[in-house]
C-alpha cells in the first residue's frame, strides 16, 4: 500500500493533537513503529516538514524567513519578534551579499527593506 506523505501527517498531527503531554512520548514511538512496519521510513522527514506545517496552521503559528547581512543580535530578534506578533517563528538566513536592511518572507509575503531594493529605488526614481 503506498501512504501519502500529508495523510501521515495528519495521523500524528490527530495521535497528539488532544493528547496529555505525559502520553504524547508513548503515542510518538507507537507512530514511528508504524512507519517502520509499513516501510514508509524514508518519507519520516517529509511527514516531519508536512505535521509541522499542518501543527502551526492548527495552532495559528506562521513562520517568518528573515534574510539579514550579519546575524541578528537577540535585541534585534526580539523586536524583529514584537512586530510580528507572538505567534510567529523566526528563522533567520544570513546573506552577507545584501549589504544591509532586512528581507522578511511570511508566507507569500516579502517585505523587502534591503539596502540593496532601495539603491534599485533610487535609480529608478532618478532615471524617471
Amino acid at each position: 500500500m503506498k501512504y501519502k506523505t500529508r495523510d501521515l501527517a495528519s495521523l500524528l498531527l490527530a495521535l497528539v493533537k488532544d493528547a496529555p503531554q505525559k502520553e504524547i512520548p508513548n503515542l510518538i514511538n507507537k507512530f514511528v513503529d508504524y512507519i517502520k512496519e509499513t516501510h514508509a521510513t524514508a518519507l519520516l522527514p517529509r511527514i516531519l516538514k508536512t505535521f509541522d506545517a499542518l501543527w502551526n496552521k492548527e495552532h495559528g503559528i506562521k513562520k517568518a524567513l528573515i534574510s539579514v547581512a550579519k546575524p541578528m543580535s537577540r535585541e534585534e530578534k526580539l523586536e524583529v519578534e514584537v512586530a510580528l506578533g507572538a505567534e510567529t517563528e523566526l528563522e533567520e538566513k544570513v546573506e552577507p551579499e545584501m549589504i544591509g536592511g532586512i528581507k522578511i518572507m511570511i508566507d507569500d509575503l516579502l517585505v523587502d527593506a534591503s539596502l540593496k531594493r532601495r539603491l534599485e529605488d533610487l535609480k529608478q526614481t532618478i532615471i524617471s
